[in-house]
């Protein structure tokens, strides 16, 4: 397997949306330590299903309840333990609201290494922000002053057990030991001590709980929950992941909203993964009609309006029989599915397309949106899995179970019932299925993909603007310049002070197009690789789509923008409102992708495969036909195979020599036998080479085993990359075999330095981390993929000029 080539100037086509908000709102919320805890357990132990409960605090009157058993079974109470230890800090006279600490990052408490994934925003935090960011640390070093008896006072107050003198005071303090609590009781409890409904009437100090509520407003503010549902209330909100007998985890998650007034209480309690989605179905119910439960309903099967009727499961003998007619509809299509493993390896799933399909909405999708969005959605789904089905070929599978290509869950009703509606139609695009895309919340202003991913084929949406989203609320965060410096970083640009920041271009949808960093190197960045650098540092809510305003600030920059997402394609929230307002799912796909043909799908873009596995798969033995015309047999040398387009076949001598060449230097230099043959080919155009290896547009080359394909000729000349791609790629082919058990980093760095000897290793005593094996397979911005690769170049050098032999780097 190889890691890919890129054009000198690449962008990425990772698909920031609604899922991704979800996992960072859901690490704040969490907690960093203890989430990290939860997604690392096996997946081997059957876990309790998901359970909620929406009620009207001032009265305490069930409004809808699921799954009261888990609602009432005793767990740890994760990082919702921090809200009472943080209320003890203050009546002790410990903290207060101009207490300040500077996380250390990692910390080792009672023998156990935690790890705090908050923002780091490179200043101290305060008390209020440090609960708001589930900091570890912070509550940790809390641990090392605040007496026992102080705490298990609180805990008394609010109606919870104390803490015995021999549970582990520290792991007691974070969430992870000590008595166990159920999910009902934890809501109660923090509300008694933020004040909130009846039970507010504990004997804590307005000061204590004027801090308490800070932090609590903090997870909601900081988060991007409002960004999710477009809700406007201000909200308290905590949340934890509760360890479960068998190494599984319960994700918990209690708001409060509005924050004053009469106010309804959520807890939302979702097993291992699905916890991911635990603030947005929190939002949601919040935002939904205040509808009392039947009351002649047992309280384990209530499902009021006011539950999103998504979220309810089907009795499994329906779900059964719609899966049996979701595989029937499939006949022999079929996804691979990458799914990522705690430790690091990955499980491929074997779906029937349609079965897919209605897991990905699932994921993607918006669970109270009408029917014709949800099948909108499924034809949009359906034809990216078949226009990518390449995308991971040199992993063994079609496509990942991850925002880079599409997020899975559970299937529910809805959506079994859009996959099944809509099954086998796509979006064509000359006969074969189109490169479309779908974002969160356009914010009413439509981007073209190649604004986004320059390269990538735009189709026009039907309308200029998109007036089903033009009233979503706008979004403002500031940004101070050291985090503005440490984004810009993070994106590639070298530079110790900014100068500025301000809009250089603007797309023509009018959203920011590049950036000018004065003070940084180079000036200049794309709107897009800022924002997923924000994204990936500081976190997803701050600077949500590139349709922003930036003005300058005493501290920094504050963005004003619109919308969610990349705003390319189908707008999710958009949908929803146009099948609300009557129109069918063929009208909304107009009006997100103007003239596109929507038929089945043809019958060359994807065949059964044999059981899957992860050697990789041979290269794929149907053309589509827009390519097969231009290309000429191919042409066998003894040890060096080549395809051409017919136009470039002057080019096959040339081409030959350069492989042959390329490949005996690499393998003298290695002192390893030259493989042979080998082949290569150059497709017509980038759109024949996305279809071939999956690969996005900014992407020059691909390397399976023995077999590299490449961009067109005539591009990778004009951009002077041919011959310095083609002796990278012809490196992986001689190293990676005898590296196939090392890191990513390792291959890289081989076939960096014995196709490039002549680079530098890097400065004596420069510090430099070895880039993980996701950061250079699916990074998150093209700035972020060339600082990976720059680090895996220089950390493989470190070792060989230090003396080690290349095949002992690891």
């Amino acid at each position: 397997m190889s890691l890919h080539a890129r054009l000198q100037d690449p962008t990425l086509t990772v698909r920031p949306r609604r899922v991704a908000a979800a996992i960072a709102m859901a690490c704040a919320v969490l907690g960093a330590s203890s989430w990290i805890a939860l997604l690392a357990q096996p997946a081997r132990v059957e876990a309790p299903g998901l359970a909620t409960l929406v009620a009207d605090w001032p009265t305490r009157r069930t409004v809808a309840e699921t799954g009261a058993t888990v609602l009432d079974a005793p767990v740890l109470p994760g990082a919702i333990a921090h809200v009472f230890a943080l209320a003890a800090a203050a009546e002790s006279g410990l903290v207060s609201a101009s207490t300040t600490h500077l996380c250390r990052r990692v910390v080792t408490a009672d023998g156990r290494r935690f790890v705090c994934t908050h923002p780091d925003l490179k200043r101290p935090l305060t008390a209020a922000e440090a609960l708001a960011y589930s900091c570890t640390d912070f509550f940790a070093d809390l641990a090392t002053r605040l007496p026992r008896a102080s705490l298990n006072d609180v805990r008394r107050r609010v109606g919870l057990t104390a803490i015995g003198a021999d549970v582990p005071w520290t792991s007691a303090l974070i969430g992870l030991a000590g008595p166990p609590t159920s999910p009902r009781q934890l809501l109660s409890a923090v509300a008694r001590v933020a004040g909130v409904g009846p039970d507010a009437a504990v004997n804590l100090r307005a000061s204590t709980r004027a801090l308490v509520r800070a932090g609590l407003r903090g997870v909601a503010d900081f988060g991007p929950g409002v960004a999710l549902v477009g809700r406007e209330r201000p909200a308290l909100m905590t949340g934890g992941a509760a360890p479960l007998p068998g190494g599984r985890a319960l994700g918990l998650l209690l708001a409060f909203a509005p924050a004053d007034g009469p106010t309804r209480a959520v807890l939302v309690a979702a097993p291992s993964g699905a916890g991911f989605d635990a603030p947005t179905i929190a939002a949601r119910l919040i935002a939904a009609p205040a509808t009392p439960a039947p009351p002649t309903t047992p309280p384990t099967t209530v499902i009021a309006p006011a539950i999103p009727a998504a979220v309810s499961a089907q009795p499994a003998s329906v779900a059964a029989a719609a899966d049996a007619a979701l595989r029937a509809a499939s006949g022999t299509r079929i996804v691979r599915v990458g799914v990522a493993l705690a430790n690091g390896g990955v499980r491929i799933d074997t779906l029937p397309i349609e079965e897919y399909v209605s897991r990905v909405i699932s994921g993607e999708g918006q669970p109270r949106a009408g029917a014709a969005a949800q099948e909108a959605l499924a034809i949009v789904i359906r034809t990216f899995a078949l226009a990518n089905q390449h995308r991971h070929r040199a992993e063994g599978y079609d496509l990942c179970d991850s925002t880079h290509c599409q997020v899975m869950r559970p299937a529910l009703p809805l959506a079994r019932a859009a996959a099944l509606a809509t099954a086998g139609r796509v979006l064509l695009d000359k006969g074969q299925p189109a490169f479309v895309y779908y974002s969160a919340n356009c914010g009413g202003i439509p981007a073209l993909a190649s604004e986004v991913w320059p390269g990538a084929v735009d189709y026009r949406p039907g309308e200029s603007r998109d007036d089903a989203c033009e009233d979503e609320p706008a979004w403002s965060n500031e940004l101070t310049v050291a985090q503005i410096a440490r984004v810009l970083r993070a994106a590639g640009l070298t530079g110790k002070r900014l100068e500025s920041l301000t809009v250089a271009e603007r797309t023509s949808s009018n959203r920011a197009g590049r950036l000018r960093a004065a003070g940084f190197t180079p000036s200049s960045v794309s709107a897009y690789e800022f924002r997923m650098a924000v994204g990936r540092t500081l976190g997803w809510q701050l600077v949500r789509s590139t349709a922003f305003e930036i003005t300058r600030t005493d501290d920094g920059y504050r963005f004003h923008g619109m919308g969610y997402g990349h705003g390319v394609g189908l707008c999710v929230i958009g949908a929803g409102r146009r099948a609300a307002r009557g129109e069918s799912a063929t009208q909304i796909l107009r009006a997100y992708f103007g003239d596109l043909a929507e038929s089945t799908v043809p019958a060359t873009t994807t065949e059964a495969r044999a059981t899957p596995t992860m050697a990789a798969p041979p290269k794929p033995a149907i053309t589509p036909p827009a390519v097969a015309p231009s290309a000429a047999p191919t042409a066998v040398a003894a040890d060096v195979r080549v395809v051409l387009p017919a136009e470039h076949e002057r080019e096959r001598t040339f081409v030959t020599e350069l492989a042959r060449r390329a490949r005996a230097d690499v393998a003298a230099r290695a002192g390893v036998p030259a493989p042979a043959p080998i082949g290569l080919t150059f497709h017509p155009s980038v759109e024949a080479f996305g279809r071939a290896t999956g690969q996005p547009w900014w992407v020059a080359a691909s390397t399976v085993g023995t077999e590299i394909d490449f961009t067109p000729l005539d591009d990778l000349r004009r951009r002077g990359t041919l011959e310095s791609i083609l002796r990278r790629e012809v490196a992986h082919v001689v190293l990676d075999g005898l590296l196939r058990t090392r890191p990513a980093w390792v291959r890289e760095g081989a076939s960096l330095y014995f196709s490039a000897p002549e680079s530098p290793p890097s400065p004596p005593g420069a510090r430099v981390s070895c880039p993980s094996d996701a950061e250079l397979l699916r990074p998150v911005s093209g700035g972020a993929e060339r600082e990976a690769f720059s680090r895996a170049d220089r950390c493989f050098r470190r070792q060989i000029a230090q003396g080690r032999v290349w095949r002992d780097v690891r």
